[in-house]
């Protein structure tokens, strides 16, 4: 017999949020659910989007840059779509980045207002101590960013370099045997500072 809607109510509430986060269906309806928490932010998200968009952008024709073009001089100065004004978009795109970094300062320091507001009406107007909430917020932050830097840091160390071949393949085996050297230095994140003086070009991920 078909289970009752009670039945699936309470099969869903026994299983865990790790296991609900591989769901197609539950996933699609958060991405398409248009109705926010916080209907004020709304326009990052719109931001989001078209910061996201561009970074695409960017790393597509980057990409492209490194395998070489039949047509350089449609693309390329003096003549090429980059001397047009839509053309820069190109050359600027890694300034999108910079979109996400001023999000997420925002984000955090809206956060953290709205929880001393709520502390304090809690405890009656106290402040809340910087001891109490300055080494969990770190602490949250350290453990977000962990699981999906990591994961991400393995892929292009240990995966990318041995899901193809062909005649500029070369350059993701120079890629490896950077993070061959250097790989503790992003699980310490401070791969900006290690090696010192080698620039972007000699760094692991």
């Amino acid at each position: 017999s078909r289970p009752s809607e009670a039945d699936l109510n309470e099969l869903e509430k026994a299983v865990p949020d790790y296991v609900k986060s591989f769901s197609a269906t539950r996933n699609l309806m958060k991405l398409f659910n248009t109705t926010g928490r916080n209907p004020g932010l709304g326009l990052f998200d719109g931001i989001r989007v078209l910061s996201m968009l561009w970074i695409i952008f960017g790393h597509m024709f980057s990409v492209q840059g490194t395998v070489g073009c039949k047509n350089s001089w449609e693309v390329l100065p003096p003549n090429g779509w980059l001397t047009t004004l839509p053309g820069q978009i190109l050359p600027s795109a890694p300034f999108a980045v910079d979109t996400f970094f001023f999000m997420s300062g925002f984000l955090v320091v809206f956060v953290m207002i709205r929880r001393f507001e709520k502390h304090e009406q809690m405890n009656n107007g106290e402040p809340i101590g910087w001891l109490r909430w300055v080494p969990f917020f770190y602490l949250h932050r350290f453990l977000r960013l962990i699981p999906l830097y990591f994961f991400c840091l393995f892929l292009w160390w240990q995966v990318m370099p041995v899901l193809g071949s062909g005649p500029f393949w070369y350059q993701w085996q120079r890629e490896k045997a950077l993070c061959d050297m250097f790989w503790w230095s992003n699980l310490l994140f401070f791969n900006n500072l290690v090696p010192a003086g080698t620039g972007d070009s000699l760094r692991c991920f």
